[in-house]
């Protein structure tokens, strides 16, 4: 699901008058999901792993299967995060651009 909004993404938000971009914010792509840092992040490398710079925290999605109605064999359907995964890491941003913000002058 690339392309996902979530309450940690990069968008700017107005606050205390200006903008502010979120330092950390939720990479969803080709069946990964991690919280990254804007400010230890490689924009120019396009894969995502638990040992890509600036994740702070790593997910895997499942493999799901369909079941053909014609002949009744189950096929590869593509992966899928967790709802719960995702959840967690909408807050794990959320918690860590609140502790970023308050340790700001």
């Amino acid at each position: 699901m690339a392309g996902r909004t979530t309450a940690g993404d990069t968008a700017h938000g107005a606050v205390g008058g200006g903008a502010m971009k979120k330092r950390y914010f939720v990479d969803e792509r080709s069946g990964c999901l991690a919280v990254r840092d804007c400010n230890n992040t490689d924009i120019e490398y396009l894969g995502l792993h638990p040992d890509t710079k600036g994740v702070v925290k790593y997910w895997d999605s499942h493999q799901v299967f369909e079941t053909c109605p014609t002949c009744n064999h189950e096929k590869f359907a593509g992966y899928e995060i967790d709802e719960d995964d995702i959840n967690e890491a909408i807050d794990l941003c959320y918690k860590l651009n609140q502790d970023n913000k308050q340790g700001e002058p």
